[in-house]
């Protein structure tokens, strides 16, 4: 997760870099694309955290029904 949000800091300040260092049309493509890079980056790390914490959610319930069964 670190690295994947880490990642995409990287690439977002690559495009920043880019869309300011260059006016021709190949910087702007790279800037582009590194920022969509890093757009959809963020957006799986987005949806990685939401994912894991449905899986934790699902194991505390799990866990509480075994217990409540057991006794």
């Amino acid at each position: 997760m670190r690295l994947l949000v880490g990642t995409s800091i990287v690439f977002a300040i690559v495009s920043i870099v880019f869309s300011a260092a260059t006016d021709s049309v190949a910087g702007t493509v790279l800037a582009t694309m590194f920022g969509g890079t890093a757009f959809v980056g963020f957006l799986a790390a987005a949806f990685l955290a939401v994912g894991r914490s449905e899986d934790r959610a699902r194991e505390r319930d799990a866990a509480d029904r075994a217990e409540h069964l057991g006794s």
